[in-house]
């Protein structure tokens, strides 16, 4: 234990320093250890049940798997501005999993120096298919899986793992109703308009009218009125 320690405060560069967070990587050791000395446990338990609690120190880990090109474009593991955010399969997911969802308001500097997601996005590893196996291929599906604090994973039966060969909105996978509003009102909502229920109303005629006048001409007024 005391080894443990001087390799973690005596030299904090090499954990702190890193961006590691010392309560999710080495809190549970420390607990273990505590409990193991006030349940009186003799040395080898005291050392299983840090041993124990060392395979759960980092929490839960998500590993996913994407297509070659998206690993060259997602080339931000670490973002540290809003635009850099924008290309990191680790920031967009720490987001998701946090939040349920992302939103444009996801993507400014002060989202993207949250720190509660500096921590999960650690845990957020990205490989991708090999050249011969996407060779002849047109699409691969992208895989995310995730192993819990306490190892559980798929295999197990209760782990998370779920695989997307098109992305929602793509031809094969269409926007419901429901999530096309969705995307409308948090775009109208970052240019600032509160009309969003009257403009969706407006575009969604767009097929039926004969003229765009008539829509664009309302969404002008709505602008100017919000």
């Amino acid at each position: 234990m005391l080894s443990l320690s001087r390799a973690i405060w005596c030299a904090p560069e090499r954990h702190a320093g890193s961006g590691w967070h010392g309560t999710s990587t080495i809190g549970c050791i420390g607990a273990a250890a505590g409990a193991a000395v006030l349940l009186g446990l003799d040395e080898a338990q005291i050392a299983n049940a840090m041993s124990l609690a060392t395979s759960m120190a980092s929490g839960s880990k998500i590993e996913t798997k994407v297509g070659r090109s998206a690993v060259d474009n997602l080339a931000y593991p670490d973002p540290s501005n809003e635009m850099q955010a924008r290309f990191s399969v680790q920031y967009c997911l720490a987001v998701a999993l946090t939040d349920i969802g992302l939103s444009l308001r996801d993507f400014t500097p002060q989202a993207a120096a949250r720190p509660e997601l500096r921590v999960l996005m650690a845990k957020i590893n990205m490989t991708s298919y090999s050249a011969e196996g996407e060779r002849g291929v047109e699409r691969l599906p992208h895989h995310v899986h995730i192993t819990l604090k306490d190892g559980r994973t798929l295999k197990d039966g209760r782990g998370l793992s779920t695989e997307r060969l098109h992305a929602n909105g793509a031809i094969q996978r269409p926007l419901t109703d429901a999530q096309k509003l969705a995307k409308f009102e948090d775009c109208l909502r970052w240019s600032g308009r509160q009309d969003t229920e009257m403009a969706y109303a407006s575009v969604k005629r767009l097929c039926s009218e004969d003229s765009v006048k008539a829509i664009t001409d309302g969404l002008l007024t709505g602008r100017d009125s919000s």
